[in-house]
């Protein structure tokens, strides 16, 4: 009788030992399948994410100017998902309005539809410009050894203003506006002026009535 229960606890061991090694084969298995259908899972979802991309309506002037510069267009090609897309189909607008703005258009009117299909989604741009904003005036100013009451100086500063580019009734354009004070500055450290500056500078837009009021003060400090 002793040694029959013996042996049957032998064999319960045994069985049990067996037991535990099937069930860890299975949960190793059932791992191996529940990682495979993450995997795949996440593999259809990308799969069925569908291509993005930027249409612009703008006058061809302009369209290098907002394909070269905005946002969306560089980061659509460099690949985006749906959420980084809708954030940046928003953004878009008020980038275009600040690019026109360099141009003198100040109230364009910027129209935005994200045209969706299962395979493609499109933000849809269409630009008007409307009317320009130009300078209505410039005052061109200085001081410092320049200013100084001497019949040359008078001569001088004459023709800078003479140069100056925007004038009144010229549509403004930041290049113009950048390019007309570095060429002022230009024009002093040639001569005598090697510390000329911008001292101030400002340009006052009213939409509104789409004006441009420029006020520039060079320091040519000494000669």
């Amino acid at each position: 009788m002793c040694g029959t229960h013996d042996g049957d606890q032998s064999n319960d061991s045994l069985f049990q030992r067996w037991a535990s090694r099937f069930a860890l084969i299975a949960i190793r298995r059932l791992r191996v399948v529940v990682m495979a259908a993450v995997l795949m899972a996440a593999w259809s979802a990308r799969a069925a994410d569908p291509t993005y991309a930027v249409r612009i309506d703008a006058p061809d002037q302009f369209r290098a100017l907002l394909e070269n510069n905005l946002r969306i267009v560089r980061r659509v090609k460099e690949g985006v998902n749906q959420r980084r897309f809708e954030r940046l189909t928003g953004r878009a607008a008020r980038e275009i309005r600040e690019l026109l703005g360099t141009e003198g258009y100040f109230s364009p009117r910027v129209e935005l539809t994200v045209e969706r299909s299962d395979a493609l989604w499109t933000a849809h741009y269409v630009v008007e410009l409307g009317e320009p904003s130009r300078v209505t005036a410039a005052d061109v100013q200085f001081r410092g050894a320049i200013s100084a009451d001497r019949w040359d100086n008078a001569a001088r500063r004459s023709a800078l203003e003479a140069g100056w580019p925007l004038k009144a009734g010229a549509r403004f354009r930041q290049a113009e506006w950048d390019a007309g004070k570095n060429g002022l500055l230009r024009a002093l450290v040639d001569e005598r002026y090697p510390l000329a500056q911008v001292a101030q500078s400002g340009a006052r837009v009213d939409p509104a009535s789409r004006s441009v009021e420029l006020q520039v003060l060079i320091d040519s400090g000494p000669a």
